[in-house]
């Protein structure tokens, strides 16, 4: 029979891989999804989800306000390239829209 701190409760193993979750990883993570909802920026049309993909962006901009002063180098900088790289692909992929 499995105990509580084993799912699976073969030989002591859990059943699931045990991940180390980040801060960076969590940015990533957003990213990820924006990135899913703004859609192939080389492909004409409108952004897929565009409000969920601002909805995003902007989390990932209250989280750089909230924690500045609290990053490290690393994660500034990536909070920083993450933001950059997604207000260009949603512009990018709005002008293609447009025209």
């Amino acid at each position: 029979m499995p105990d509580a701190t084993t799912p699976s409760g073969e030989n002591g193993k859990s059943a699931r891989p045990s991940l180390h979750i980040s801060f960076c990883s969590f940015l990533i993570s957003l990213g990820r999804a924006a990135m899913e909802h703004i859609g192939d920026p080389e492909k004409p049309g409108p952004p897929r989800e565009p409000e969920l993909a601002q909805q995003t962006i902007e989390l990932i901009a209250i989280l750089q306000e909230k924690t500045q002063g609290n990053l490290d180098d690393e994660e500034s900088r990536l909070i920083e390239s993450l933001l950059y790289e997604l207000r260009t692909r949603m512009d990018q992929k709005a002008g293609l829209s447009e025209g």
